[in-house]
């Protein structure tokens, strides 16, 4: 149905006439970030990354690409076209607003669940009856051949004579800038009439500092960089470069004798700049950066190494389909994987595209090589099917505990339901309802007032609470319902309280969101009606297969 529907939409766009130019298509391919280097469209890339998919040349990309752009563009016309009326905003916005008090009494899973007691009988009832509930998912094993660029890297030989070499070719990438501790005080610039006050200003400071008044405090006073300024202007340790070029120059001319420079003026306003240490500029010895620069070598060549050897797995597998062994002259080791179930997370077969194989009936009865599976850029993997384990119900041995504890926790909830009835029943009578609180340790809480996102009881809990109906005069609604943690609930509604007139970002909010639900059932009744007018013959024979 959903292959039907998506090939109806195409043919309806094709009617319609719905063009998309070449322009088009180019400028969409080019946003794609699986296609850029550096932030920018690759071409090199690109046709990289298209070998790695079904996608037979790049003219295929396009053309699929011109469809999606064809149905997006139809698509969008329902978006467009779609709108919420003002009634229907107030009424979800009412709806959402809406607050409930409640009175709440908790009966504790706990104390109930403590004396029960389960018999075999009832344990191999329970079992038969939720089978279901315990069995081991269908399983494979697969024998597989992994190839990873790391791997290819790591096996490269690297001299150490071209290590000491591309160390002395590239010494600046392995120096420390200088990097000097300062101090400043700064009076703040925003516009020409602010310059001649704060000119001013920071020759007033600096006659204060050269009267012998503290630097620390004059900043703490003065300076308009109120994050250095709590600090008595204190910068820390700036590394040469990641400054203005006035303050740096001005930095350069400052030392131990020399400890404050005179006003200098940058983009960001005026400043005097306080000297508290410095330290030269320092080549990291090549012990610190062996390891750096020898996978830095490793790594060079590596993707080109990397898609050949690729290339030749993919030409020798196929020559040889009945096993995975002739990969071993290529230096590759085939390895049998444990038994695996779709939901492993073990690493690369959860990979899904190989579980959507690997779990194929056709793929297991071929008993041929897979093709090529890419995991993610560098790393990619060939598998071969060996068992597969249909799903199978778990012994009641290995899951007898799990059964007991599911068999008892359906009997305290039995209990747990009696004793609300048996509560409620005597909901008038004081004397009743306290004995039966205090043998049970119900805690009945005060009343409070939640909202449709209270997380107080779970959602699901809140749900119930504001699906109850509304009080009546004297008449209060009440209902059972069990927490996340199984306790059992007696809810009494006491009133509804009507929501707040909601502010015009909540509304807008709103608005955009019935406007996307009434889109999409314009799709879908479009997709309907297409449908109903259209041709279709479902081949169930292949149908069948395909599910089987």
């Amino acid at each position: 149905n959903g292959y039907a529907g998506g090939q109806i939409l195409i043919n309806q766009v094709k009617k319609l006439g719905i063009f998309v130019g070449f322009k088009q298509v180019e400028n969409q391919i080019k946003q794609f970030d699986e296609f850029k280097e550096n932030g920018k469209f690759s071409q090199k890339k690109f046709q990289e990354v298209l070998l790695r998919t079904s996608y037979q040349n790049p003219t295929q990309f396009g053309e699929a690409l011109r469809s999606d752009l064809q149905l997006q563009t139809y698509t969008n016309a329902f978006s467009n076209d779609a709108f919420a009326l003002p009634y229907e905003v107030k009424q979800i916005s009412d709806i959402l607003g809406q607050k409930r008090e409640v009175t709440v009494r908790q009966i504790p899973l706990s104390n109930v669940e403590e004396s029960i007691s389960v018999s075999d009988n009832e344990v191999s009832d329970y079992y038969k009856a939720h089978s279901s509930d315990y069995m081991n998912p269908e399983s494979v094993k697969v024998s597989y051949v992994e190839i990873t660029a790391k791997e290819l890297a790591e096996k490269k030989q690297v001299a150490e004579d071209d290590i000491q070499k591309y160390y002395k070719d590239n010494q600046k990438k392995f120096t420390k800038k200088p990097t000097y501790h300062v101090a400043h005080i700064m009076k703040s610039v925003s516009s020409e009439s602010d310059d001649a006050k704060a000119k001013a200003d920071i020759d007033e400071i600096y006659s204060q500092l050269q009267n012998g008044a503290m630097f620390e405090e004059l900043a703490k006073k003065n300076s308009d960089d109120k994050v250095s300024a709590s600090k008595g202007g204190d910068l820390g340790v700036v590394e040469e470069g990641t400054e203005q070029p006035e303050f740096e120059e001005a930095v350069k001319l400052l030392n131990k004798d020399n400890v404050y420079s005179k006003p200098i003026k940058t983009k960001y306003g005026y400043h005097i700049i306080k000297f508290i240490d410095k330290t030269a500029g320092s080549v990291k010895p090549l012990a610190e950066v062996h390891d750096e620069i020898k996978r830095t070598l490793q790594n060079n060549g590596v993707e080109d190494a990397y898609a050949k050897l690729k290339s030749d797995v993919v030409d020798k597998s196929f020559s040889n389909p009945e096993s995975l062994d002739s990969l071993e002259d290529l230096g590759l080791k085939v390895k049998t994987s444990e038994f695996f179930d779709k939901s492993t997370s073990v690493a690369p077969f959860s990979n899904q595209k190989l579980l959507n194989l690997a779990f194929s009936k056709e793929f297991r009865d071929a008993n041929q090589n897979s093709e090529l599976i890419e995991i993610n850029d560098h790393s990619s993997i060939i598998i071969h099917p060996l068992e597969y384990k249909v799903a199978s119900a778990k012994p009641l041995s290995e899951v007898k505990e799990s059964v007991v504890e599911s068999v008892k926790k359906n009997k305290a909830k039995t209990e747990l339901m009696k004793i609300a009835d048996n509560y409620l029943k005597n909901i008038k009578d004081e004397k009743a309802t306290s004995e039966l609180t205090e043998k049970y340790k119900i805690e009945v809480k005060e009343p409070e007032v939640l909202d449709r996102f209270s997380k107080e009881y779970g959602s699901e809990v809140s749900a119930e609470i504001f699906k109850m109906a509304k009080p009546s005069g004297d008449k209060k609604s009440t209902i059972k319902v069990y927490d996340q943690m199984g306790n059992l609930l007696i809810v009494t509604l006491n009133k509804v309280e009507q929501a707040e007139k909601s502010g015009a970002s909540e509304d807008g909010l709103i608005q955009n969101t019935i406007t996307q639900v009434n889109s999409g059932k314009d799709q879908r009744a479009l997709i309907s009606q297409l449908h109903a007018d259209g041709k279709i013959k479902i081949n169930q024979a292949a149908l069948k297969s395909a599910q089987d």
